[in-house]
Formats: structure tokens, C-alpha cells, sequence
């Protein structure tokens, strides 16, 4: 339930053409930054073989469409906070999964209480910048 609200809150379009969400909202910005701060590994894993993409990777591969003609609109800078070295290494590697999508992309290792006003602070004002602080998987 968690991963569908916070896929509709990052942007979406119906089959109409019709969207909301961030994207959408902030289509008019030249620069669009998330910041998940409990990224955990990209991945959940209900059993049975339902897997679903965590909250940072959905974000990353999130575009809605542009207004008339234009490029699709999706997260310029991402950056996703990890404490375990485990779980960051996991999420690196689907991360550079994602292919070009990677490069606005970067994980930080580390508490990510204490790399709060170092995230915040590369935040250009007035930057769209959507902040995810749920530490729960």
C-alpha cells in the first residue's frame, strides 16, 4: 500500500492523459530533486515471487509526460541514503541497473540523520525537492 501512494505522489498520468503528482506539478522547473533518506535496497519482496521496485528506484525511473511535445518529465537529481554497507551495495548495483537513468543518480552511505544538512544543503533554492523519510521497509 506504502509504494502505491508515494508512486502516485511522484506523478502519474491516466489513460486520458490526465496526471498529478510532483512531476506534474513542478513540470514548469528547469531542475526536480528527491531525496529518499531510508532507501533501503530498491527492491521489496512480497513471496511467491512478487517482487515490486522500492520507493528510490521507482523515483528514478519515473517520468510523466511533458507538456505538448516535450521531453518527458522526470527526477534531475537523486540521491538515496543508506546505512547498512550491504544494503547500499545492493542498491548501487540496481541503481547502475537503470543504465542512463543512473547518472542523475548517487548513494550515500551512512546515518541519514547525520547527512541531513549535507543532502539539504545541495539543494539549489528554489529547486522542486521531494524528501522521503520513512524508515520503515
Amino acid at each position: 500500500m506504502k509504494l502505491a501512494v508515494v508512486s502516485r505522489y511522484i506523478g502519474y498520468t491516466t489513460e486520458r492523459g490526465h496526471g498529478g503528482g510532483f512531476l506534474h506539478a513542478t513540470q514548469g522547473a528547469t531542475r526536480r530533486r528527491y531525496i529518499d533518506a531510508f532507501a533501503g535496497v530498491g527492491r521489496y519482496d512480497f513471496g511467491q515471487g512478487h517482487l515490486r521496485d522500492g520507493s528510490a528506484i521507482l523515483a528514478l525511473r519515473r517520468e510523466v509526460p511533458g507538456p505538448a511535445s516535450a521531453s518527458p518529465i522526470g527526477f534531475t537529481h537523486l540521491r538515496f541514503v543508506e546505512l547498512e554497507d550491504a544494503r547500499a551495495a545492493v542498491l548501487e548495483r540496481r541503481v547502475a541497473a537503470t543504465g542512463t537513468a543512473a547518472t542523475r543518480a548517487r548513494v550515500r552511505r551512512g546515518d541519514a540523520n547525520a547527512l541531513m544538512h549535507e543532502l539539504l544543503a545541495e539543494v539549489e533554492d528554489p529547486t522542486p525537492t521531494l524528501l522521503l523519510l520513512d524508515p520503515y521497509d
